[in-house]
C-alpha cells in the first residue's frame, strides 16, 4: 500500500489555538487604516464622528502588540494614509489653503511626529530613513523630492529626452540608514545614491551602472545597442524594490504587462549587493498558493488542496446573475474562492475557511494519487506530522479577512471585511 494511504486525520482538537487581539486604538475612536512603521509598531490613523460640531476629528496612533496604543496627535482637517508605493507609514493631513501635509513617525525616544512640510498634490511614494531625517517623496507629476533637515529640495527633474516612462519614479524605498534610496522607475529598479547622484539600474536581467540618471538618459539617446538591450530587458520583467535588509536592497521580478504572465527570471526575489551586483536569493515563503480551481497550498512539507472556483468561471456565474437551479430542482452549488490562510510555520497553517464541513485533501509531497481526505470545518489551524493531519478548530470573530502584514512575535495585521482593522496573535494553548 502506498504510504499516503497510511496517512490518517490524527484528531479534531476544540480551541487547540487561541487568537488574541491588541487594540489599534483607544475607544471612542475608530480605526480608518494602519500600516506597518516597522516589524513591531503600526501607524494608525483614527476618526471620531460628531466630534466638532458634528464633524469629524481626526487622530494618529501608535500601536505594538500586547500593548496600549498611544495617541500621537489630532487633527480637525481630513487624514489619510498617503505612502502610496513607498514603504513605511505615511499620514496627509490636509490643510486650510487645500495643500496636503505629510507626517512621519519617529519611533526613537520620545516618540514623535515630523512633518516633511506640504505639498499641492497627492504624493505617489514616500519613503523615510528610520530616524526620520532623510526622506524622498515622489510626486504625480514625474518629480521627486528630497527632505533633509527639514527643507525639501529637487532630487531630479523629469527627463524630457528620456522614452515615456523609462524614469518617471512611481515607488520609493529608502535606506535605512539614510543617503541611498531605491527608486521604482519604468520596469527597473534604481539605485541611487542621494548625494553623489550615481545610480545603480536592475533592469531585467540587465544590471548597469552610471554617474547620473542624466547621463544614462544621453547614453540611451546617442547607442542604438544599448537601447535595444535596455528595452529587451523590459519585455518580461519588472524589477519593483521592496525595502532593505541587512545593507542590501530587497528587489522582486514579475511578469511584465498583462496580468498572468510569466517571467522567466530567477531569483524572482532576491537581495541586491551593491558592492559585487550579485543577487542573493531570497527564501522562500513557508507556503505558496495554488490558483483555482483546484486551489490550495504547497510547501517543502506537502500539498494541501481543496475545491473551488476558476476566476473566470466565478466572473460567469456573477454576470449570469442569480444561480439556476440543479437537474434534481436543488440550487446550483454558490461559487468558492479559495479561503485566505497565513503560515504560523512549516507546518502550521491557518486556514481561514469560512464554510462549515469543506473536503480537503493531504500529500505528503507532490499531489498524487488519491491523498488524504479530511473535512475542515470553519476556521481552523492544520498541522502536518508523521502519520497525517491535526486538525485545530479556532475561535475566529473576524469574519472574512486579508492578511495585510505579519509582524514580530507572531503578529499579523489583518483588515476584516466589512469591519475595522485588527492586530492580532495566534498562540497554541498548553
Amino acid at each position: 500500500m502506498s504510504p499516503l494511504f497510511s496517512l490518517a486525520v490524527l484528531s479534531l482538537i476544540q480551541n487547540g489555538w487561541k487568537v488574541e487581539e491588541s487594540a489599534l486604538v483607544t475607544p471612542p475612536w475608530v480605526v480608518q487604516s494602519a500600516k506597518p512603521i516597522d516589524d513591531e509598531s503600526v501607524g494608525v490613523i483614527a476618526e471620531r464622528p460628531g466630534a466638532r460640531d458634528g464633524g469629524v476629528e481626526f487622530a494618529i496612533f501608535l500601536a505594538r502588540g500586547g500593548e496600549a496604543p498611544t495617541l500621537l496627535e489630532r487633527f480637525s482637517g481630513s487624514t489619510s494614509e498617503g505612502t502610496g508605493t513607498g514603504t513605511g507609514f505615511t499620514a496627509m493631513v490636509l490643510r486650510e489653503n487645500g495643500k496636503q501635509e505629510l507626517y512621519r513617525v519617529r519611533l526613537a525616544p520620545p516618540v514623535s511626529l515630523v512633518s516633511l512640510g506640504q505639498f499641492e498634490t497627492d504624493p505617489r511614494a514616500v519613503s523615510c530613513d528610520d530616524a526620520v531625517t532623510d526622506c524622498v517623496v515622489a510626486m504625480t507629476d514625474g518629480r521627486a523630492l528630497r527632505w533633509r533637515a527639514g527643507a525639501q529640495r529637487p532630487l531630479f527633474q523629469p527627463l524630457a529626452d528620456s522614452e515615456a516612462g523609462d524614469f518617471e519614479p512611481w515607488g520609493a524605498a529608502m535606506r535605512p540608514d539614510g543617503g541611498m534610496v531605491a527608486l521604482g522607475m519604468g520596469s527597473s529598479t534604481v539605485l541611487m545614491s542621494l548625494d553623489s547622484g550615481k545610480v545603480t539600474v536592475v533592469r531585467g536581467a540587465m544590471t548597469l551602472q552610471r554617474a547620473s540618471l542624466p547621463a544614462l538618459a544621453v547614453e540611451l539617446s546617442q547607442k542604438p545597442g544599448l537601447r535595444e538591450r535596455w528595452d529587451r530587458a523590459a519585455r518580461a520583467c519588472t524589477a519593483s524594490p521592496q525595502g532593505w535588509q541587512n545593507g542590501n536592497a530587497l528587489v522582486s521580478l514579475a511578469a511584465a504587462g498583462e496580468i498572468g504572465g510569466f517571467c522567466p527570471l530567477k531569483p524572482a526575489d532576491f537581495e541586491f549587493e551593491l558592492p559585487t551586483l550579485k543577487r542573493k536569493p531570497l527564501p522562500s515563503y513557508p507556503w505558496k498558493v495554488i490558483d483555482c480551481p483546484e486551489g490550495g497550498w504547497t510547501s517543502s512539507v506537502g500539498t494541501l488542496l481543496t475545491r473551488c472556483d476558476d476566476p473566470d468561471v466565478r466572473i460567469g456565474r456573477m454576470l449570469r446573475g442569480p444561480r439556476p437551479r440543479s437537474s434534481d430542482g436543488g440550487a446550483e452549488e454558490p461559487s468558492r474562492e479559495l479561503p485566505e490562510a497565513v503560515a504560523l510555520s512549516e507546518t502550521e497553517l491557518f486556514v481561514m475557511e469560512p464554510n462549515p464541513k469543506q473536503p480537503y485533501r493531504w500529500y505528503r509531497g507532490k499531489p498524487k494519487g488519491k491523498g488524504l481526505p479530511f473535512i475542515v470545518d470553519g476556521p481552523s489551524v492544520l498541522r502536518f506530522v508523521q502519520k497525517g493531519v491535526i486538525v485545530e478548530q479556532v475561535t475566529w470573530s473576524f469574519g472574512v479577512a486579508l492578511f495585510q502584514h505579519a509582524l514580530r512575535d507572531d503578529w499579523h495585521l489583518i483588515e476584516p471585511r466589512g469591519a475595522s482593522w485588527a492586530l492580532v496573535r495566534f498562540r497554541a494553548t498548553p
